[in-house]
């Protein structure tokens, strides 16, 4: 499209080098945004799920999370297959280790009630031992317990910032006005709490069946 220059808009976060025009969330500072909400409350190792495919705004969760820039604060990527027997694995493997992570971050919506469920079936309290952010939200989410925090984008938002940018290129604007990044609300919810002193002492009190 920007070789013949027909008007077009981007719904969804560009690749590198694209310079269409686009809108959607800004998923970097998304992703700020959830590793301070996790130092604040001692939150030190930090996990993020991430999908078979790796988009370009999953990418800049990750990148995000992992920009804060605080001394001591880690993070570490898992890579599910998009089962939910593939996310109990690699939560799996991620807690097992001598020093597991404090937190998870969900960088899809299913993947928060994958970890959600089979934190607690496998005996791993949320918030207690393990919190969880969720990059997205559901209406779902609103009747779990407890209820993930998450960032929630109005969807009627959307839909009027779509319908001006869509007006400025039938009028003519190649790139319409605008800032093309979505700022989504975070909800806190009432899964992150204060980081556990022995996150690893869950271990040797937990079987974690999904690992056998």
């Amino acid at each position: 499209m920007e070789e013949t220059g027909l008007p077009c808009l981007i719904r969804g976060y560009p690749f590198e080098g694209v310079g269409l025009p686009f809108l959607d969330c800004d998923w970097l500072a998304l992703g700020r945004h959830a590793a301070a909400a996790l130092w604040r409350p001692g939150h030190r190792r930090v996990a993020v799920l991430t999908p078979p495919d790796m988009l370009q705004g999953v990418r800049a969760v990750l990148d995000g999370v992992g920009g804060l820039g605080e001394p001591g604060f880690q993070v570490t990527a898992f890579k599910e297959n998009g089962t939910p027997a593939g996310i109990g694995r690699v939560l799996a493997r991620a807690l097992r280790v001598a020093a597991p992570p404090s937190a998870i971050v969900t960088t899809r919506n299913r993947q928060t009630v994958t970890a959600l469920t089979w934190l607690t079936s496998n005996g791993w309290r949320v918030p207690a031992d393990v919190s969880v952010v969720s990059a997205g939200h559901e209406p779902l989410f609103d009747q779990l317990v407890p209820t993930p925090a998450c960032y929630r984008i109005s969807p009627e938002a959307v839909a009027r910032l779509m319908v001006r940018r869509l007006e400025g290129l039938c009028h003519g604007q190649l790139h319409p006005r605008g800032n093309p990044w979505i700022t989504p609300d975070f909800h806190p919810g009432g899964s992150i709490g204060p980081a556990p002193e022995e996150t690893g002492r869950r271990l040797a009190e937990t079987s974690i069946r999904s690992a056998q």
